[in-house]
């Protein structure tokens, strides 16, 4: 569990819910169509892992996996 409290779990769900129900997007996280160029939504995703070792894992994005 990521929250240091049930309340920290508490004000995030219920920020969460209020930028679902405005439908926001953020911006500068790779999810809009503007940001995705010319080849249209990635199919991978590099996520760096660790810290004094550490390394790049690719990830699948492929539609039928989310």
């Amino acid at each position: 569990n990521p929250f240091t409290s049930d309340e920290d779990e508490l004000i995030f769900f219920s920020g969460l819910r209020e930028v679902i129900a405005q439908d926001i997007t953020p911006e500068n996280f790779g999810l809009t169509p503007v940001e995705w160029g010319s080849d249209g939504y990635p199919t991978i995703e590099t996520i760096r892992i660790g810290r004094c070792a550490a390394k790049d894992v690719d990830i699948s994005l492929a539609d039928s996996i989310w």
